[in-house]
């Protein structure tokens, strides 16, 4: 979905009124959402619900580490899989530290996710790759938000940032 860099910007003052680089991430959103085809508005909320735009947010839940913007996974880097401390795991972390390297694969995540999820289920839907992107799949033992083919209730958690994601496409 195509939306203006100045839309874009005024969604993300509204999200992340403290962010230091709104100008420059407004333009680079666009960019990776016109690149992955998504809206830029899901990855506004989704990066305000994962780490509220705190570029050096990290969450360490359940022997799990997520850092950054998106709060990626760091085990998901093969340098991390066996040691966070080992040297090229430091590597990782520091860039995703970055907020252009994290919005980046914060991106090439939600594209990975919307076409596993049209490949294995047959849908490209927001609320079916979300899940799977905030890791509901794993804890809810599902593929996109289905087990054994049926829907499964939609999170709370995706629920709300889908209309999060609806209340900037009505605003801005």
């Amino acid at each position: 979905m195509i939306r203006s860099v100045a839309a874009i910007l005024a969604a993300l003052n509204s999200v992340a009124p403290n962010f230091p680089h709104k100008e420059a991430a407004a333009v680079y959103v666009q960019r990776l959402a016109d690149e992955g085809e998504f809206d830029p508005y899901t990855m506004l909320a989704y990066v305000e619900s994962e780490s509220g735009w705190r570029v050096d947010a990290i969450n360490r839940q359940g022997g799990e580490l997520y850092l950054g913007l998106g709060q990626l996974r760091l085990r998901n880097y093969e340098a991390c899989r066996e040691d966070f401390e080992a040297p090229e795991c430091l590597v990782i972390v520091e860039a995703l530290q970055n907020w252009r390297f994290n919005l980046d694969q914060t991106a090439q995540a939600f594209v990975w996710a919307r076409g596993r999820c049209r490949e294995l289920v047959g849908t490209g839907a927001l609320s079916a790759w979300m899940q799977t992107v905030k890791g509901y799949d794993k804890t809810q033992r599902s593929t996109c938000g289905r087990r054994h083919g049926r829907p499964l209730p939609v999170p709370d958690a995706v629920a709300k940032l889908l209309k999060r994601r609806a209340q900037l496409a009505a605003r801005f």
